[in-house]
């Protein structure tokens, strides 16, 4: 498990968190999706930022999915679900699996074609 936050109080509790229920994680770091760096494929990979970050990192994102594997992404607004799952259909060679939709917020589960 690789894991991390643009926000340092987030992973401190996302460390008491794991030590509470003694759980290990490989990686757990505070930094901006544009510095994380990972040669790894990952069977599942989850990303919570708003739209714009979602779409201008995708390529990014989608690299970190393995072939097969899975890419949960939220922290979408309503009015903004065409373009994130049109977006990540398009480009990534996603396949979306499901959609759940809050009052206000939405979130994606994708495949990534073999």
């Amino acid at each position: 498990v690789e894991a991390f936050d643009i926000d340092a109080s987030a992973v401190r509790v996302a460390r008491k968190n794991l030590k509470a229920n003694r759980l290990r994680c490989g990686v757990l770091k505070a930094c901006d999706v544009q510095e994380y760096r990972s040669h790894r494929k990952f069977d599942l990979v989850a990303a919570n930022l708003i739209t714009h970050d979602l779409v201008a990192f995708k390529r990014k994102i989608v690299s970190c999915v393995r072939p097969g594997g899975h890419l949960v992404i939220s922290g979408i607004l309503l009015k903004n679900m065409p373009l994130v799952k049109r977006e990540y259909n398009a480009s990534a060679g996603l396949k979306c699996l499901k959609v759940v939709e809050g009052k206000e917020w939405a979130a994606f589960l994708f495949q990534r074609r073999s």
